[in-house]
């Protein structure tokens, strides 16, 4: 895992909780995606019965995003 998908992976827990008005000990797991896919998807992140597929980017770059956010 790259150092920015770990960063991620350590924020993305307290950041769910709080979108997701979650108990501050409400259960959010994260994990690497398949490392053999090419989807795209970096982390996939379960909580609150629902599943986030997440692709990280190192970048606050608007385009980037914006291609990233419409790759299907």
């Amino acid at each position: 895992m790259e150092r920015w998908e770990r960063e991620a992976a350590a924020r993305l827990p307290e950041l769910i909780r709080a979108w997701l008005d979650l108990d501050d000990q409400a259960p959010v797991v994260v994990h690497p995606a398949d490392a053999g896919s090419d989807s795209g998807i970096d982390l996939v992140v379960q909580a609150a019965d629902r599943t986030f597929f997440v692709q990280v980017k190192a970048t606050d770059n608007v385009a980037s995003l914006e291609r990233a956010a419409a790759y299907r």
